[in-house]
């Protein structure tokens, strides 16, 4: 089962870059005034929000991977907690659109939803990257982790600096973070269903002898 939600957050992610990239060339609007949830309105709103589906599924898939494969240390619950909360985060982007032309009561539910996904993610990948680092079949995957969520955290701190300055280029900064979380959780699936096929080796040769 682990191999499975591994690679399901492999394509689920993959998906949703690419389906990103695919609007920001075909919908017209500004890369460095509009945000993501910008590119979810509009007639050609729904390839967005197919992509931030898909990210939920790849989330909710990582979430239960990593907690059937990881020892349940405290740093790593921690970890899977604020996943949860940046998953439920998606979650309310997903089902509450911003309207961006027209404002909504529900547009606080999908900023709010924004604002947990980008407070919480970056807690989780610290906490669970530093923790592979003690676990053999990890060890090679967490200095790439480490790297990918230091990048990560960097550059939200200079999004939240940019956003509440009114700053031009911080939903720039906003699509490079989505590139490092997306490569964070790409990274993290693939290993996880790379460790599932290893984990299953040793059986298989002991049933040969």
């Amino acid at each position: 089962m682990q191999k499975n939600l591994g690679w399901l957050v492999v394509v689920c992610f993959s998906v949703f870059a690419i389906l990103s990239l695919i609007v920001h060339g075909i919908t017209g609007y500004d890369p460095i005034r509009a945000s993501l949830s910008t590119y979810a309105t509009g007639p050609r709103g729904w390839i967005e929000e197919t992509g931030f589906f898909l990210s939920l599924i790849g989330q909710v898939s990582l979430t239960i991977g990593l907690f059937m494969a990881l020892p349940h240390t405290k740093p790593i619950l921690a970890g899977i907690i604020s996943y949860c909360v940046s998953s439920i985060g998606v979650l309310l982007v997903v089902l509450f659109p911003s309207s961006t032309f027209v404002d909504r009561p529900t547009d606080g539910l999908h900023w709010l939803g924004a604002f947990m996904t980008f407070a919480a993610f970056p807690l989780m990948a610290l906490l669970i990257s530093l923790a592979i680092r003690s676990i053999p079949e990890w060890q090679t995957t967490a200095p790439i982790a480490i790297l990918f969520v230091s990048l990560n955290i960097t550059i939200v701190v200079l999004f939240a600096i940019m956003y509440f300055a009114s700053l031009p280029g911080k939903f720039v900064a906003e699509k490079v973070d989505v590139i490092f979380t997306t490569a964070w959780q790409i990274t993290m699936g693939y290993q996880l269903a790379k460790h599932s096929l290893a984990s299953n080796k040793p059986l298989a040769s002991a049933s040969v002898h």
